[in-house]
């Protein structure tokens, strides 16, 4: 597998690879934690302040974000996140791995 290399803000280090991005686009969002509710309204508002807590909201620079920054400064600039899932269903037999190299890894998962 690639190197994968990590950005930290102190106790927490995040594998760059493992961040998603979302662009700003302009709108009177007071805060990037209001913004992030209303792109993402399938998320509660509580996961997104576990994860501003954890530091897994970054500007492009990886500076770690507070649920409080303000959001016009990010307009036309991208802010990463670190995707999770809450839950997902362990899958009841083992996963074949078919091939891996420098950039890919390929695992066989039926559907169950």
């Amino acid at each position: 597998m690639k190197h994968v290399s990590l950005r930290t803000n102190g106790a927490t280090q995040i594998a760059v690879d493992r961040l998603s991005q979302v662009s700003c686009p302009r709108g009177n969002w007071p805060n990037v934690l209001s913004f992030l509710c209303a792109k993402f309204g399938h998320i509660a508002e509580s996961r997104w302040r576990q994860r501003f807590a954890a530091g897994e909201i970054q500007d492009a620079s990886g500076t770690v974000l507070t649920p409080e920054h303000a959001y016009a400064p990010f307009v036309g600039k991208m802010i990463s996140y670190l995707r999770s899932l809450d839950f997902e269903t362990e899958i009841p037999f083992e996963a074949t791995k078919l091939f891996e190299d420098e950039l890919i890894v390929v695992y066989d998962k039926p559907h169950f």
